[in-house]
């Protein structure tokens, strides 16, 4: 179901209707996070829309590891108004429809990203010859880290990645992880290629 048609039905299911899709879909949502969680993909898009965006909605509940999940079971479902089961199914339908709400589909799109990375027009000539250097598995560790977590919410992705190609991968991850970086100038003087910062 295209999540254009869950949008403009959601407000005309009755409430029946919402509980039955509720039921049948939360629980899949759920296990969805739970595989994100095991597989150390906690930084995927969807799973942190839902652990940030939609913590303390009343259609969440909170795990005992203090995660949040869509309400899920007949009893918490029923306790829920009209809108916001309408809420929930139109979230759930959402979630559905993004690529990085599963393992198979986060990893997906690391390939792509890696691939797109070493072919970026965005870089110059010696930063592409950095990266090309950087194997998946680095590329992997590296997008699953905190800190580079930390670093793409503050700068960007594209910023972030260029300067990993300059400064190197084990040289970047340690830099990433001070404290002291406040602005993107700090990463390339603490790497010591000041020079770079420009080019």
């Amino acid at each position: 179901m295209k999540n254009k048609k869950i949008v403009e039905d959601v407000n005309k299911l009755s409430k029946s209707q919402l509980k039955k899709y509720a039921q049948n879909n939360a629980k899949f949502i759920n296990q969805n996070l739970t595989r994100l969680e095991k597989a150390n993909m906690t930084y995927s898009k969807a799973y942190r829309y839902t652990q940030s965006k939609l913590a303390n909605k009343p259609y969440m509940k909170i795990t005992k590891d203090g995660s949040y999940r869509f309400k899920s079971t007949k009893v918490e479902i029923e306790k829920l108004t009209t809108n916001q089961l309408r809420s929930l199914v139109k979230k759930i339908s959402d979630y559905k429809q993004t690529e990085s709400g599963t393992v198979t589909g986060q990893k997906k799109l690391e390939k792509t990203a890696f691939k797109n990375l070493k072919k970026s027009n965005l870089l110059s000539e010696k930063t592409k010859s950095a990266i090309s250097k950087m194997s998946f598995n680095d590329f992997e560790n590296l997008v699953k880290s905190k800190s580079f977590s930390d670093m793409k919410e503050r700068f960007s992705s594209d910023t972030v990645f260029r300067f990993v190609g300059k400064a190197g991968y084990e040289n970047a991850m340690d830099i990433f992880a001070n404290e002291n970086i406040e602005t993107e100038y700090d990463m390339y003087k603490m790497a010591g290629i000041v020079d770079e910062y420009t080019s």
